[in-house]
């Protein structure tokens, strides 16, 4: 089989170069006060209840001056960043987190935290941005091993079923 050449590498390289990186990253802490809480062990509460939540939760940390994790620990909704002080990371542009979160979490500089709750579709957030982790993109020469053992798999398993008919014709 033959192998591919440097032109069908670096066009495929070009093509999938998403495969080869990695998105910026944000590193946040957060307290979310849901609204209408369907989960159990999570209070139900009306919109303005939940924003009232957050907006003293806020008060504890900026005025009173609580470590916002320890806040998040005792006051969060969110069942599955509570226990960590609300830690949670977004790949930004992933579509993998409310849009309102992540526009207000990049709005952030390290170490800030929203002045006002975020709304997003679930209640109301508190939201602290503790890291940016650049994106990353590994280069052409680090992947063009991996990218021509990838194209000369692809082209056997095309070539294979073919030869395959071929001589199933030949032995009829």
């Amino acid at each position: 089989m033959a192998k591919p050449n440097e032109a069908e590498i670096n066009e495929y390289y070009e093509q999938h170069k998403d495969m080869f990186g990695t998105r910026e990253k944000l590193e946040v802490k957060h307290m979310l006060f849901a609204v209408d809480g369907s989960v159990p062990d999570i209070p139900k509460r009306t919109d303005e209840e939940a924003l009232q939540a957050a907006k003293l939760a806020l008060a504890e940390v900026t005025q009173k001056g609580r470590d916002f994790a320890a806040v998040a620990r005792e006051k969060s909704d969110d069942l599955g960043t509570r226990e960590n002080g609300g830690a949670y990371t977004i790949e930004k542009g992933a579509g993998t987190t409310d849009p309102a979160f992540e526009e207000a979490a990049a709005a952030l500089k390290p170490g800030e935290i929203t002045r006002e709750p975020v709304k997003s579709q679930y209640g109301y957030h508190l939201i602290k941005l503790e890291d940016i982790k650049p994106a990353t993109q590994r280069s052409l020469d680090e992947v063009k091993e991996s990218i021509a053992s990838q194209l000369e798999s692809e082209n056997q398993q095309v070539k294979f079923p073919n030869s395959w008919m071929i001589l199933r014709k030949k032995l009829r």
